[in-house]
């Protein structure tokens, strides 16, 4: 019960972030909003990484730098599509994404999905068409097509991006504490103002 309930807050969390992100993003700089939003992250988690035990290896840092690469493309490619594109789009097929490559990765190692598990990916494939279906069916001045186009590529990459993301940090030991996260942020950040410049 307890996976749970954190899995709802991380998703509340996630979506509420990817709301203010969006809408930050509209009038600022997409790059200052991701990098902004990464180095405060950073520095929250490193004061948890203080406060709290843990036994890193040199493994878990690796896998660490190589989510934040992951992190950075998502959280790039989702501000960017959020400030050109329509938010209806561009955040559920970031999201089904992100999703979708961590199952991909697990069943490539072995792990066996539950009955329902397998029903909610069966249906992610549909609703990457019928999301933008949706959108312009409440806008009758906007045709499939073009909500298809508008944003669509940022938020398929973006979940590309997301599920890298997670798919690493689900490769950090589970005593490895939360220096590894905290270099995660750092390194989106530092990747983030790769991709600007």
């Amino acid at each position: 019960m307890a996976a749970v309930a954190l899995a709802l807050a991380a998703a509340l969390s996630y979506g509420a972030s990817d709301f203010v992100g969006g809408i930050l993003s509209r009038t600022r700089s997409v790059w200052m909003v991701a990098t902004a939003s990464q180095l405060t992250a950073a520095l929250a988690t490193a004061i948890v990484a203080l406060l709290a035990s843990g036994a890193a290896e040199p493994a878990d840092f690796g896998w660490a730098a190589g989510a934040g690469v992951g992190g950075a493309i998502g959280i790039s490619s989702l501000y960017w599509g959020l400030s050109h594109g329509r938010m209806g789009v561009v955040a559920p097929i970031s999201g089904i994404g992100a999703a979708l490559v961590p199952v991909a990765v697990g069943l490539a190692t072995g792990d066996q999905p539950s009955t329902l598990a397998w029903l909610g990916i069966a249906v992610a494939f549909p609703a990457i068409y019928l999301v933008p279906q949706a959108d312009a069916r409440h806008d009758p001045a906007i045709d499939a097509a073009a909500a298809r186009s508008d944003g669509a590529g940022y938020g398929v990459i973006a979940g590309l991006g997301f599920g890298t993301l997670f798919a690493l940090v689900g490769q950090i030991g589970d005593d490895a504490g939360f220096f590894p996260l905290a270099l995660l942020q750092l390194t989106v950040a530092a990747t983030v103002v790769v991709i600007a410049t």
